[in-house]
């Protein structure tokens, strides 16, 4: 079904299910000019005939014969113009970031929709101009994973904001991190869920890195008596932990020196975490963006701390009572505003 006028610019809705089709068209036909199709192949054929006046499409992933992705990818190639959404169950976070690292996708938008919210988005998508955004293919699949993981996690917008600002540029020093890489790090951080609850002390902690496997380096603890406390998730910081060690790791630093001590800041009691990232030197370095790199900042923002970075080391701050930390719920279209 098709509502438009000759001025309008065509929205092309494309989902295998009869009932989503007239759903989107009841909706969103009273203020778009809408266009659908239930299969892949169907929507090629109709942006062979409407292709000019084709302004956004948006697809459903999982259909029979040929995926969202596959109609992704052609479009990109064939019709650079047209604006890209994917639409999908939040459980198919995988085919979302498969899709930002292949299709090059303007949005991600998880189903069951916010009709006020996904109203929103299709306007923007009508006004929006593609562009080749330098590094944005590298930065997308970090929001991605980002934005799936925020209804669980806080501080997923800010843990991806931070990297940017300490890791500049990364197109230009990797491509982008596999998608198995984005999946492992979701499921880890899924398994390991939410809670903050695990009551740990700054020498169980020295004893955690140091049983690590593959940990070589040298560790300084300021406290031997047991007596600074802290609440954590041990799941978590153990998979951060790992993290960091491979990004030491995977930089040359095979041995690298990690100080542990407590500090206050804003008169609240804490814990600084110092890592060795880099090996000591007087030029220039950056750490090479990698989905290890990113679990070390949802650990520490998750726990409402936060990471600065100075010279060869890293330093992640947790507070000791994780829940006293308040952590601004993310706003609407932070995903858009980072990529």
């Amino acid at each position: 079904m098709t509502t438009q006028t000759s001025e309008q610019k065509l929205i092309l809705y494309v989902d295998d299910e009869e009932q989503a089709l007239k759903y989107f068209d009841k909706i969103f036909g009273k203020h778009f000019a809408t266009l659908t199709a239930k299969s892949t192949d169907e929507a090629i054929a109709l942006l062979k005939e409407h292709a000019d006046r084709v302004g956004v499409l948006m697809t459903d992933q999982r259909m029979p014969k040929r995926l969202g992705l596959d109609l992704l990818m052609h479009v990109r190639d064939e019709y650079p113009h047209i604006v890209r959404i994917l639409t999908t169950a939040y459980a198919e976070l995988d085919n979302a970031i498969d899709a930002v690292n292949k299709g090059e996708i303007y949005r991600y938008i998880t189903k069951p929709w916010n009709i006020q919210e996904l109203k929103i988005t299709l306007q923007q998508a009508l006004t929006y101009k593609p562009v080749v955004v330098e590094c944005s293919h590298v930065i997308r699949p970090y929001a991605i994973l980002a934005a799936g993981l925020s209804g669980r996690f806080r501080g997923c917008k800010k843990a991806v904001y931070q990297l940017i600002e300490h890791w500049p540029n990364p197109s230009s020093i990797c491509p982008t991190d596999d998608t198995q890489d984005f999946i492992k790090l979701a499921d880890t951080l899924n398994e390991a869920g939410p809670a903050m609850d695990d009551d740990m002390t700054l020498v169980q902690l020295q004893k955690q890195i140091q049983s690590t496997p593959g940990f070589a380096g040298s560790i300084t603890c300021q406290d031997r008596t047991e007596q600074v406390r802290f609440n954590a998730n041990c799941r978590m910081t153990q998979a951060a932990i790992n993290a960091l060690n491979k990004v030491a790791v995977n930089e040359g630093v095979l041995t690298p020196t990690v100080d542990l001590k407590s500090e206050v800041r804003n008169q609240t009691q804490g814990i600084l975490i110092n890592w060795q990232l880099l090996p000591e030197s007087d030029q220039p370095q950056q750490v090479q963006w990698s989905a290890d790199l990113m679990l070390a900042y949802l650990f520490t923002l998750h726990h409402g701390g936060h990471i600065t970075v100075d010279d060869h080391l890293m330093s992640l701050w947790l507070p000791c009572n994780p829940r006293d930390i308040n952590i601004p719920k993310n706003v609407e279209n932070w995903l858009t505003d980072i990529v």
